[in-house]
């Protein structure tokens, strides 16, 4: 068995409401004006733009990002954010010709916003996975967290719902399940 089909998880089917498009806005302009207008959102997943080896002159991963987050306050310009909501998420990416592409997707309809309206919906097969995340650094490699590392309340499980597509499997997008309270999520 895969790492990828392991863990719990369930198979449903739900239709997933989509929406895209491009702004002029750069990502942190655009993900601060979505989050204006849908504060609900409780967990973020951000990917930074490699930084320079200041020895090796080489592009690397920037080391000790908060990849995994309960707010947007982005430490280093970020290439790409995922946001989570109970129902839906958003995908942005920053646009190398400026500004930047997002996706919006979502389990109930979507309201017709500032965004638009829906551009195409389908149905989907869920699987939902209980994941453990790299910010348990003490237990998985010796290395104590930075103080407020894991202060969101997401500690080190995160439940993650695949949508895929019906008959082949393959995986459409992904999002964070909410945190589920009073015991340990599936």
């Amino acid at each position: 068995m895969s790492n990828h089909d392991q863990g719990n998880h369930n198979q449903l089917s739900v239709t997933l409401y989509q929406r895209w498009g491009r702004s002029k806005q750069t990502l942190d302009e655009f993900v601060l004006e979505y989050l204006n207008r849908h504060p609900e959102a409780y967990q973020f997943w951000a990917e930074p733009r490699p930084g320079r080896n200041q020895v090796t002159q080489q592009f690397e991963r920037v080391q000790d990002y908060p990849f995994l987050g309960s707010r947007f306050n982005p430490t280093h310009p970020v290439e790409e954010i995922r946001l989570f909501f109970a129902t839906k998420m958003l995908h942005v990416l920053r646009d190398e010709a400026g500004g930047c592409r997002w996706f919006e997707c979502s389990e109930d309809p979507l309201a017709d916003d500032h965004l638009g309206t829906e551009n195409s919906k389908g149905k989907f097969d869920c699987h939902d996975h209980a994941m453990y995340t790299l910010q348990d650094r003490a237990r998985f490699f010796g290395k104590p967290n930075p103080d407020g590392a894991v202060g969101d309340g997401y500690g080190d499980r995160v439940t993650i719902r695949e949508y895929r597509y019906p008959g082949t499997g393959k995986t459409f997008t992904w999002r964070i399940m909410p945190k589920v309270t009073g015991g340990d999520q599936s």
